[in-house]
């Protein structure tokens, strides 16, 4: 046995960063593919305010996301491939998008790739890490039937709805209270296969089928399950039709970011004008690959980001990513979630001050569709998270451009103006709290 170490060194928004990372290996064995950690202490707050709590981000540091400067850029692959790096993939909507990786049965170095010379000016935003994402662990879960009144039989979207990306583990489409909302005419993209109501990033033959749950829960809110489940009338003719893009695998909630923000591009490429994230990963630095995207979407789309459900406090350097987005972009906007009652921060939720945290929306006991068994297309679960409360905003953003097509910008201007200010914060400054049905009505 022989104990190796690499060092990588990736850029992110212009920032040089060190990861160490160690791989023990058989001499005869091929090494096993190297994971660099990034580890950070972050304070949490709420009923443990003062301690803290350690976070791990993973890279493969055997794979860059390059995202090149128009569409020929010939320097910059023979630089890569100079490097000992073959293309593993690029972006069927945004081919500039690639993720490349060096497969050497040696430990891999990729210092020199980075000090060896400047990369080729064809490459643009620098050679960035692939960052390995996990799906947010649920708080609590419960799965049951319905009964007989909970009838939606005629639930279903309207004749010209507004189209929303989910970019998660996919839906299951067999779900009977989805069926209606789904996408049905989603095209391909480039040369790869896409299904009538999405893609999946991960193999294009296949249909993005939930096998996880997480997806489908998003699908439900952006439904407007919740609402009818606490009793709120049925509106039979909804705004919302559903794009879903899986970006992770199986059960096991895991992905990259790469499938996630080319999933991003189909989802612009498709006419999706929300794009809901309810994900993310821990760090202090934003991440490279995803400049480009926002530009890209610029006023015309606008994504919803999740904040996170470790109960820390966010006002630091350490953020949470895309959703921290929403304090530089317009274009974003971050949701922290609510307890049952929505009269408080759920104790789960992360949180920052305005304009890091954007809103608060109701994410504690939440109501929604969920993977169907044998001949039972009618399930339903109860579960919590900042996953939740994400499209709950996202639907409300529907809604808004159903009446009147706005910027985006406009759009999350509007969503703060009319939020209230009754949700306790720290520091004697209140949370911004989601008025959804003011804030429609008054669009």
């Amino acid at each position: 046995m022989k104990t190796t170490f690499c060092w990588v060194v990736g850029i992110l928004a212009a920032t040089w960063f060190l990861f160490g990372c160690q791989d023990i290996e058989s001499q005869a064995a091929k090494p096993k593919p190297c994971n660099c950690k990034k580890t950070f202490t972050i304070q949490k707050c709420g009923d443990e305010k003062g301690k803290t709590k350690t976070i791990t981000t993973s890279y493969n540091c055997r794979q860059l996301v390059v995202t090149f400067k128009g569409k020929l850029h010939p320097e910059g692959e023979k630089y890569l491939k100079d490097k000992g790096f073959h293309k593993v993939k690029s972006c069927p909507c945004a081919p500039e998008l690639q993720l490349w990786e060096n497969s050497s049965d040696q430990s891999l170095d990729l210092i020199g790739v980075i000090t060896g010379g400047n990369p080729p000016p064809d490459i643009v935003g620098g050679l960035a890490l692939n960052i390995e994402i996990d799906l947010p662990d649920r708080v609590k879960f419960d799965s049951f039937q319905t009964n007989a009144d909970f009838d939606t039989s005629q639930w279903q979207k309207q004749s010209s709805p507004v189209r929303v990306a989910i970019i998660d583990s996919g839906v299951d489409a067999g779900n009977s209270y989805l069926s209606g909302f789904l996408v049905s005419n989603a095209s391909a993209c480039g040369n790869v296969l896409a299904f009538p109501y999405g893609i999946n990033m991960l193999d294009f033959s296949q249909p993005p089928f939930d096998e996880h749950g997480h997806g489908t829960m998003v699908n439900g809110v952006l439904a407007g399950i919740p609402e009818f489940a606490i009793g709120q009338p049925l509106q039979k003719k909804s705004p919302v039709e559903l794009l879903n893009i899986k970006f992770t695998s199986g059960h096991s909630k895991s992905g990259s970011l790469f499938d996630a923000v080319c999933g991003a591009y189909y989802a612009i490429q498709q006419g999706a004008v929300v794009i809901n994230a309810s994900w993310g990963y821990y760090d202090t630095v934003p991440p490279a690959m995803m400049e480009p995207l926002l530009t890209t979407m610029g006023d015309d789309v606008v994504m919803v980001a999740g904040m996170g459900n470790d109960e820390l406090d966010l006002t630091g350097d350490k953020k949470f990513w895309p959703a921290a987005f929403a304090e530089t972009h317009s274009n974003v906007i971050a949701v922290g979630a609510l307890n049952k009652n929505q009269d408080a921060l759920a104790t789960f939720s992360n949180r920052a001050d305005t304009p890091r945290m954007t809103l608060t929306a109701w994410g504690e006991d939440i109501v929604s569709a969920h993977l169907t068994t044998g001949t039972d297309k009618r399930v339903l679960a109860m579960d919590s998270g900042t996953s939740y409360a994400t499209p709950m905003v996202s639907r409300s953003l529907a809604f808004m451009i159903d009446k009147q097509s706005a910027p985006a910008s406009a759009l999350k201007n509007h969503l703060v103006d009319k939020a209230s200010d009754n949700v306790p914060g720290a520091n004697g400054q209140p949370f911004k709290k989601l008025e959804a049905t003011t804030a429609i009505s008054d669009w």
